[in-house]
């Protein structure tokens, strides 16, 4: 005779997988979440490497100082240039808050106001919307001029949350021989710590250089993984 289960023993079974829901399921989304973010940056990131590979073969130049887009009277308008012809982007513009969030935070929950080392908003950047709906914000002419290396930011998804450096903003360079990346001399860490640790430390807060260029540097070295 096949038995029955009684109203109690149903009751503590879906107690139990309740339980077992909430306590795996925000960690499921969250890994999927990150992993989606991650997927568009590696998209995005793709993208900045063929485009600067190609400029420099139209240029026909090796050193990306040499560029018609660097060191121009207007910073805008080269940026501007470079973006339309070299990028798939639905809107342009030269106001952060076109783009971008209103605000972000680091990995640490402090609010962060585009300052310190962090140059998304800087003067002259062009800002643009992707036809993926990534935002991104570069200053390819200004920055060339005058140093070796163009920092290139970017929102994988737009203005859409979370908006936190390091899950959906990240930052790489664009060096003058047309590296695209991050390299490790980037910061000057402690002989006696351990390099990773410093990057992770970088990579939660912005009070260091470049913490969500850390982040990436990181994703690289973990096979875009974020273990952070």
């Amino acid at each position: 005779m096949k038995k029955a289960f009684t109203l109690a023993e149903v009751l503590i079974a879906m107690t139990i997988v309740g339980i077992v829901s909430v306590l795996t399921v925000p960690s499921v989304m969250q890994n999927t979440f990150t992993k989606t973010n991650v997927a568009k940056l590696q998209a995005v990131y793709a993208q900045v490497s063929q485009a600067v590979k190609q400029a420099m073969i139209d240029e026909r130049i090796t050193d990306l100082r040499d560029s018609e887009y660097a060191g121009c009277s207007d910073d805008y308008d080269c940026n501007k240039a470079f973006v339309e012809k070299y990028f798939n982007v639905s809107k342009v513009s030269d106001n952060f808050d076109d783009c971008f969030a209103t605000s972000y935070k680091d990995l640490n929950g402090t609010t962060d106001d585009y300052g310190g080392n962090w140059d998304i908003s800087g003067e002259g950047n062009a800002y643009a919307i992707l036809t993926n709906g990534a935002a991104i914000s570069f200053d390819i002419s200004r920055q060339f001029s005058g140093g070796s290396r163009a920092v290139f930011s970017v929102d994988v998804n737009g203005q859409e949350s979370p908006n936190i450096l390091g899950r959906d903003v990240f930052s790489f360079f664009i060096y003058n021989n047309g590296f695209v990346g991050v390299k490790a001399d980037t910061w000057s860490f402690d002989d006696e710590q351990d390099p990773t640790t410093e990057l992770k430390n970088e990579c939660k807060t912005l009070g260091g250089s470049y913490g969500e260029a850390a982040c990436f540097m990181l994703l690289q070295q973990n096979n875009w993984k974020a273990d952070y």
